[in-house]
């Protein structure tokens, strides 16, 4: 699944993730996700939870090969 954050704001990407079905843990702070935003040089591949598969848990980031 691909989530557009083509403005790379906080509030771009939390609505990209609802737009997309998932939702992010209640503990994730704005700074958290501006990090993700600032080092995302290719893909994010999301981690969600075992139990409703919608709640993103966990990420990794895939190096572009640009």
């Amino acid at each position: 699944m691909i989530i557009d954050v083509t403005n790379n704001s906080v509030s771009g990407f939390r609505q990209a993730v609802t737009n997309a079905g998932l939702k992010l843990k209640e503990s994730v702070t704005d700074e958290e996700i501006q990090n993700v935003l600032n080092k995302q040089s290719g893909e994010v591949n999301f981690s969600l939870d075992k139990h409703d598969n919608k709640t993103i848990t966990g990420y990794s980031f895939i190096e572009s090969d640009e």
